[in-house]
């Protein structure tokens, strides 16, 4: 048997897009976790909150097959770190016959663009009121840039300023790739 899930869903792979189909064997691992995410361009992804649909239940269940139409239904998500509702997903699903999957709509390819090499840069002009450490009233000073990949790179040394400032025209220019699962510097 197939089934069909329709608004994003996922199961053990992302979506393709509306009208996903997804093969399994009834009898069986008949689980459907669906998972609502927050996607972040810059950061990672955040889990919102996840329902389970029992699909062997609901197959052999008379009451739902008796439907003529396949009715949408709201169901509530929840996170696994808390027992309250985190809000809900509509959506509906379909039990059919393999062969019956040619019937299936044409599925949208909507996956997630590839990685892009890009370069960021960050450029350094001055700072000010740095406290002076040193014996002689005086301090060096530089700058440094680290990404959270491990990255580091520092601007050249301002000796001996009298009165914490520095002056530099300094660019950091680091390589990335979008989207960052982790999008931190350090500076």
């Amino acid at each position: 048997f197939f089934f069909q899930a329709e608004d994003g869903i996922r199961d053990a792979q992302e979506s393709r897009g509306l009208g996903d189909v997804y093969k399994r064997q009834l009898p069986g691992n008949s689980q459907l976790e669906i998972e609502v995410w927050d996607y972040d361009k810059l950061a990672s992804n955040d889990l919102i909150g996840t329902t389970t649909i029992d699909l062997e239940n609901r197959f052999f269940s008379q009451e739902w097959r008796k439907y003529p139409n396949i009715p949408i239904e709201t169901r509530p998500l929840y996170h696994p770190t808390s027992q309250l509702k985190q809000g809900s997903i509509r959506l509906w699903v379909e039990i059919f016959p393999e062969s019956d999957s040619k019937k299936c709509r044409e599925i949208l390819d909507i996956q997630p663009k590839p990685k892009q090499d890009y370069e960021l840069r960050c450029v350094v002009w001055e700072c000010q009121e740095v406290p002076i450490m040193d014996i002689e009233e005086t301090v060096d000073i530089y700058v440094s840039g680290t990404l959270s990949d491990g990255q580091k790179q520092k601007t050249d040394v301002h000796y001996r300023s009298q009165t914490g400032v520095g002056s530099f025209n300094w660019r950091f220019v680091f390589p990335i790739q979008l989207p960052l699962k982790l999008s931190l510097i350090h500076i």
